[in-house]
């Protein structure tokens, strides 16, 4: 995964900050699996059948 631009380095709020790292995580963790991120976040967030194992 790679970000010209780095936007995700600024968050205006400490629970913008959290949100992104989250979101940075999932998709870092996505790509040192060998996923690729987009298909999985499409999966993760449009999935009727859970993806997380809290879902289940």
């Amino acid at each position: 995964m790679h970000n010209k631009t780095k936007t995700w380095l600024f968050s205006n709020t400490q629970n913008g900050a959290r949100a992104s790292a989250l979101i940075y995580s999932l998709a870092v963790t996505a790509c040192a699996n060998g996923m690729n991120v987009e298909q999985y976040f499409y999966r993760l967030l449009t999935s009727d059948v859970p993806v997380m194992p809290w879902d289940e």
